[in-house]
């Protein structure tokens, strides 16, 4: 899993941060949901990641 790997990169180091910030444990479930906009001022639009069938 990407949060298990070492990196020094301060960006790496970031982005992992953000990615377990944004895990929520329901029930005995993980989910990790991504979100993306096209600017500051534009609203966040979900970004669907379905790794089964990845």
């Amino acid at each position: 899993m990407l949060l298990k790997l070492e990196i020094e990169d301060t960006r790496w180091k970031k982005a992992m941060e953000a990615i377990r910030d944004a895990i929520r444990v329901t029930g005995s479930k993980e989910y990790v949901r991504f979100y993306k906009r096209d600017s500051l001022e534009a609203d966040w639009q979900a970004i669907t990641i379905d790794l089964a069938k990845a």
